[in-house]
């Protein structure tokens, strides 16, 4: 098997078409509710929704980084290539999955340095690869804004948090109405963050979840 992988759906990078919401949702309910159960996504946001600027995180939050790092431990993280080059490293202490369409893209070295890595094809492998993974194992997606796009129709749960002061933007993300908050995750005078679950319908909003849904929501500083 090459190092690219290519999903039972996809026939080849150069010849997928990925548009996000619109694409089929998988038409079997216990898929949908098999790759629900094991697939969350982790993001953090500025109080106006930025995700970060030119590729760049807005912010350094020590303690933000901290609590994303103790979220996905020891799990399997996914992100697209272009996070990869700008955390230029795999996350240590998980396994880590980069979806690129591009199939000529392999940094130099990067099989002798990264051979742990597994590089995917499209959404429709990771899809496949957590449909087929054990109950027990947990996928996070961490960004940028393309996969949070991509796989938000296919998630459980989102780990959301809030960073308490506004920065510029250009990339973003909105929790639907179709997630509702839970619990209080962390809270300290930088962020707040929450834990907010699918649900069948929409539901009342209280004023951050409208907030949230409203405006567009970072992923930018929760790389650890």
């Amino acid at each position: 098997m090459g190092l690219f992988h290519k999903g039972t759906r996809g026939q080849s990078c150069a010849r997928i078409k990925i548009s996000p919401f619109k694409r089929l949702l998988p038409t079997c309910a216990h898929t949908c509710m098999s790759i629900a159960s094991k697939l969350s996504i982790i993001v953090a946001v500025s109080k106006n929704g930025a995700i970060g600027k030119n590729g760049h995180i807005p912010w350094h939050i020590s303690e933000e980084l901290k609590f994303f790092k103790s979220v996905t431990v020891g799990h399997t993280v996914i992100m697209g290539r272009k996070t990869f080059e700008s955390i230029g490293r795999p996350l240590p202490g998980r396994k880590n999955i980069i979806i690129t369409r591009n199939e000529n893209w392999l940094p130099e070295n990067f099989r002798e340095k990264f051979s742990q890595v597994r590089i995917l094809c499209n959404i429709d492998a990771a899809l496949d690869m957590i449909h087929g993974a054990a109950a027990s194992e947990r996928f996070w997606a961490i960004g940028g804004e393309e996969i949070y796009r991509q796989f938000l129709p296919y998630a459980g749960e989102i780990v959301c948090s809030v960073v308490s002061a506004a920065y510029e933007g250009d990339a973003f993300f909105h929790i639907p109405r179709t997630f509702a908050r839970q619990e209080k995750l962390h809270e300290c005078p930088q962020f707040i963050s929450h834990r907010w679950v699918r649900v069948n319908d929409a539901v009342e909003a209280d004023g951050l979840h409208t907030e949230v849904s409203t405006h567009p929501v970072s992923s930018a500083g929760t790389f650890a």
